[in-house]
């Protein structure tokens, strides 16, 4: 206990095994310890037991033997103990917190130091015991979170793959073939801004322009346009920032994507040779299965399908047909324009309104709590229009997802917002509403942080304008995990698989190489892993199904529970080796990234992951409870008056603060390893 010695009497486990309840000869009640002897509670006042109580299975009290006037009574006595029907309690209280937030929220979360969401699945395994019954071992809880990050991680090599065997390679010709063409009129800005890219290209640093994309330091006078630049924004964040090869083709797609194009321009670049031109297209046509259409025309198209949620589209064409989600529609009219609608114009008493919050999305497109949250923040105080443009943005949602059916862009915002919208109970009601909604609310952020640091660079960002007896030892039971009941939101990710599946047999047949672990061709190996973990997401689905229905899991589905890590690290490796050279396996980078989402008044809205939380949580147990440990994404936002890169985040991320929607259920301490008895 801590160091203390309770003397004397006979001294009986609590089921739960986070208090121990002391008898003595000649006394009134028992005594329960509780916080390994930081609160002693006396129970049972005034009643004199004659022998050791017995502790009833569900906690809630004790049969007990009492003597009057020389008669035997056997009595049940209910007494107050908390989390008195979790049987395993004692594995997951390090503190007094502990105890409180189980008792208030049913579950909690916890820092991590794992690099990976999966890491924690191999946690009990080699570190606390491995699964036998003489050393304690906590139960896992499979999260939907590890199956968003193996899509994640599927979707991004997928990505990074078809950039470096076709997108680089065209983009460049297209440079190439521009810049051989343009030099008929070398004084035009068309003219000085190819001979940059090609300057880049080939590392010449005479060429003046170049050398500010090279650096890409801050804002200051082009010399193409003769008008302040951004360079700063070109510096190689997200995975472009891997390998020199990358970095190179950030800088130079990135400048172009970001030059304003004049009606002069225009008609340069629509004068191109019919061979650049096609080599433009077959830069684009890369990345059109992994983004939404744009809402501005395009320069070598005739028409232009802009997406019917877009309420203002864009009249500047420009050369790349950066996409605009439904997310990017969301975020821009929930910030400040001067140009639009009086009622329109995101402002209030204390000024205008010049950056989003992801919870702007998340309200959109279901979340309760991040219109709870917003509320009791006073967004909607200190900017009444808000309140409005998100009821109307709700009203186009639905429409808006259905629109684009096949794209796994849209697809992953459509899994979000089931994610978000659809309504949960767990089976019993044991898994508190409260926590399990902040944490839905956290996931799916996370999740889109993720996929817009995936499309960073493809991906148009929203600007704002403007003693005696015996010592009872309690009785270890192989770990029986749990799913997250959440059936749906499993079958989202699985159904955005099957849209990848089919995206690569369509797009991948030219690819070279092959998957390192089984030698098969790429797209054939590629389209096995995507199938393999469609599969697995489906199979925790029907365990999630079983749940709530009330039905028992097979001894299969609860060793796949045990070794889930199986599932989720060696494909999502896999998918991580698509992006490296000659796609050797290699330990990946750590989760935390961050995007950049959108810019207004001199600050840029940073979207980002940080380090997994591990989430604690209450779960029916044969018709008492326990508690499992599964981990999910955190989610961090910030301003900043500049981007960032992934290692920079990295570095900052302990002094970047968590949201005050996720706060109040952190716990302080780490889990002990193996578990502490009382």
């Amino acid at each position: 206990m801590d160091g203390k010695t309770i003397c004397n009497g006979s001294i009986t486990y609590t089921p739960n095994g986070i208090s121990l309840l002391q008898w003595q000869a000649g006394s009134d009640g028992v005594t329960l310890y509780l916080d390994r002897g930081q609160k002693i509670v006396p129970l049972a006042k005034g009643i004199r037991l004659v022998s050791t109580p017995s502790s009833v299975a569900d906690g809630r009290g004790m049969v007990v033997v009492t003597k009057q006037a020389e008669k035997f009574s056997l009595r049940y006595l209910p007494i107050d103990v908390p989390l008195a029907d979790v049987v395993n309690a004692w594995m997951f209280l390090e503190s007094s917190q502990d105890r409180e937030l189980f008792s208030t929220n049913s579950g909690l979360f916890r820092a991590l130091e794992y690099n990976q969401l999966y890491e924690l699945y191999d946690s009990e395994s080699y570190q606390c015991g491995n699964y036998d019954q003489s050393t304690p071992t906590r139960p896992y809880f499979v999260t939907t979170d590890i199956f968003w990050e193996l899509y994640a991680a599927a979707y991004e090599g997928i990505f990074v793959l078809s950039e470096k065997q076709a997108a680089i390679f065209h983009f460049w010709e297209f440079v190439r073939q521009a810049n051989e063409s343009l030099q008929s009129k070398p004084e035009s800005k068309m003219a000085k801004a190819f001979s940059a890219m090609v300057a880049v290209r080939d590392s010449d640093t005479d060429n003046i322009e170049a050398k500010k994309i090279i650096a890409a330091e801050g804002s200051s006078l082009s010399s193409v346009t003769g008008e302040p630049f951004d360079f700063g924004n070109l510096t190689p964040r997200s995975h472009y920032a891997a390998d020199s090869e990358l970095q190179t083709y950030f800088r130079a797609s990135k400048y172009l994507m970001d030059l304003a194009l004049t009606e002069s321009d225009v008609v340069q670049l629509k004068a191109l040779p019919e061979s650049a031109i096609q080599s433009a297209r077959n830069w684009i046509n890369v990345y059109t299965p992994f983004i939404v259409p744009s809402k501005r025309p395009l320069l070598w198209e005739p028409t232009t399908a802009i997406p019917k949620y877009v309420r203002h589209p864009d009249t500047n064409a420009q050369a790349f047909p950066l996409s605009w989600g439904i997310d990017n529609e969301i975020l821009f009219s929930t910030v400040y324009h001067s140009d639009l609608p009086a009622e329109e114009q995101i402002t209030g008493p204390q000024g205008h309104r010049f950056l989003p919050s992801g919870l702007d999305l998340a309200s959109v497109l279901g979340s309760q709590l991040a219109e709870t949250i917003l509320t009791q923040s006073g967004e909607f105080q200190k900017y009444p229009p808000l309140k409005l443009q998100i009821a109307y943005l709700k009203n186009k949602v639905n429409d808006s997802l259905r629109e684009y059916p096949e794209n796994i862009y849209q697809q992953w915002l459509s899994g979000l917002a089931v994610q978000w919208s659809t309504s949960i109970n767990a089976p019993g009601n044991t898994i508190n509403t409260k926590i399990w909604s902040a944490k839905r609310l956290q996931t799916g952020l996370a999740s889109w942080a993720t996929l817009r640091h995936a499309t960073l660079l493809v991906n148009e960002r929203v600007v704002a304008e403007c003693g005696e007896g015996g010592f009872e030892f309690i009785v270890l039971r192989p770990p029986r995990g749990y799913v997250e009941p959440d059936p749906k939101t499993f079958e989202a990710i699985a159904k955005m698989f099957d849209a990848t599946i089919k995206l690569v047999k369509t797009h991948g047949k030219n690819w070279n190489g092959n998957t390192p672990d089984d030698n098969l061709a790429l797209q054939e190996g590629i389209i096995r892993r995507l199938s393999e973990s469609r599969d697995r997401v489906l199979a925790f689905r029907t365990m999630a199904q079983k749940e709530i229905s009330g039905q028992p899991l097979t001894n299969q589905e609860y060793e796949d529970i045990r070794y889930v890590a199986r599932s989720a690290e060696h494909n999502f490796l896999i998918f991580k080796s698509l992006a490296q050279k000659d796609f050797a396996l290699s330990t990946p980078d750590p989760i935390p990234k961050v995007a950049d989402v959108a810019a207004g008044n001199g600050k840029f809205l940073l979207a980002g992951v940080g380090s997994p939380l591990e989430w604690d949580q209450i779960v029916p147990f044969f018709g008492r409870k326990q508690i499992v440990k599964g981990s999910t994404y955190s989610y961090h936002e910030i301003s900043s008056p500049s981007v960032m890169t992934d290692n920079e985040w990295r570095s900052k991320l302990t002094t970047v603060p968590r949201p005050e929607w996720i706060k109040e259920f952190i716990s302080a301490d780490e889990l002990s390893c193996p578990a502490k008895a009382p």
